[in-house]
């Protein structure tokens, strides 16, 4: 399951199906670390974020870039490190399945959705209102 990081649902998601495992939706994350961040870094974090999120090992104890990442920002943002921290393994259980299943579900997809423009509120053109 992928969450976005509230705490009641993945109490609840624990609770009702123990073994699933828990993703933590990456593109929340780094909103929130986005915002321990001036603007002005914001496009240097995104890329280090993306970088260290595609550099990860399958294996839950080789996190190399996870470890450079927190080296770096823990000295420019410390509110960045410790947000990262928070997240925890959750962060990198896509590295558990092969990229064949995990590709359409892309942690960092960033391709917008397109969705019908639906406004309910229009009136037809031979409609007369008095």
């Amino acid at each position: 399951m992928i969450i976005d990081g509230g705490k009641g649902l993945e109490a609840a998601l624990a609770a009702l199906w123990p073994r699933v495992p828990v993703q933590r939706c990456t593109v929340h994350k780094l909103r929130n670390l986005m915002a321990h961040t001036p603007k002005k870094r914001h496009e240097e974090l995104t890329a280090d974020y993306r970088a260290m999120i595609y550099a990860e090992s399958p294996s839950p104890g080789a996190r190399p870039g996870r470890q450079a990442f927190l080296r770096q920002w823990r000295l420019r943002c410390p509110g960045v490190a410790r947000s990262l921290e928070e997240a925890g393994e959750r962060l990198f259980a896509f590295l558990r399945y092969p990229t064949r299943l995990t590709s359409p579900l892309d942690p960092c997809n960033t391709q917008p959705v397109s969705r019908p423009s639906v406004n309910f509120y229009q009136v037809p053109d031979t409609t007369k209102l008095r």
